[in-house]
């Protein structure tokens, strides 16, 4: 655990690799300039990628460094591959043995997902001391914890939006495949509707009513007064702006998390 690096004013480039998209920002200092959405499944081979991140790279030529936080091997595999080939600088993998802003506590430490570590580093940066709950909401949404003193506390994971979804099409005889999207009203007036009202509601009512079931925990059992949330990820836009009340939104948590841990093992990598 160390305390807050100062970010370098040259160009980083970060990749964010999850199970459906993968985000590669460029970053000056703690904001990205410039990014690029691709899917994870084109990140098939070093060449593939090559021919997605060209582009970006020839516009910020002075990028030398990158850093991968994936949560999908072989993808995060051939983008390594290819920046290591490329880029004259150090190529970081965001793993558990890296120095890290807060003490980890999970059984094995490497189960802790890359997007997670790099979504409590990005926790980290927040100025206020108090608890951090810190939500992922994409293919799955995480939720992780850290105590006032940041310790990392413990963590949830459950099903996404388009998992809950598509397993009710899958696993039942007539429930049709629906596109989830917010619904126009709470009581659906058609089969497609009430399965996306369900499931969009139903998600929302979950994340608030954990959210809530975690403060009261941390008070309990953790003597912390305070709990901030932090919330990213692809459906992260949808399900905060229906909360009650919503969390701090930063569509790239993940990224600032993983340019943080770049910045904290740039001795390290050197």
């Amino acid at each position: 655990m160390e305390q807050m690096a100062h970010p370098s004013s040259t160009p980083l480039l970060v990749a964010e690799i999850g199970n459906t998209t993968a985000m590669f920002a460029v970053f000056s200092g703690t904001d990205p300039i410039d990014s690029l959405q691709v899917a994870t499944a084109a990140l098939s081979s070093p060449e593939a990628v090559g021919e997605l991140l060209q582009p970006l790279l020839a516009r910020h030529s002075l990028a030398a460094d990158a850093v991968i936080s994936s949560v999908v091997p072989r993808a995060g595999e051939a983008a390594g591959r290819w920046l290591l080939d490329i880029l004259p600088g150090r190529v970081l993998a965001v793993d558990s043995t890296l120095n890290l802003p807060f003490r980890i506590s999970y059984d094995p430490p490497s189960a802790l997902g890359a997007d997670r570590l790099s979504l409590c580093a990005r926790c980290c940066m927040l100025e206020e001391e108090a608890a951090v709950i810190a939500l992922d909401i994409g293919t799955a949404i995480t939720f992780d914890v850290l105590s006032a003193d940041r310790s990392y506390l413990g963590g949830l994971i459950m099903p996404g939006l388009e998992l809950m979804a598509s397993a009710l099409h899958e696993r039942t005889a007539q429930l049709p495949r629906v596109e989830v999207s917010r619904p126009e009203r709470l009581m659906g007036l058609s089969t497609a509707d009430c399965i996306r009202s369900g499931v969009v509601w139903g998600c929302v009512l979950q994340v608030e009513g954990l959210v809530r079931k975690i403060r009261g925990w941390l008070r309990s059992e953790h003597g912390e007064g305070y709990a901030r949330v932090v919330a990213t990820g692809g459906r992260a836009p949808l399900i905060v702006s229906m909360m009650e009340m919503p969390p701090l939104l930063d569509p790239h948590a993940v990224s600032r998390g993983a340019r943080y841990l770049f910045e904290l093992n740039r001795i390290t990598v050197s």
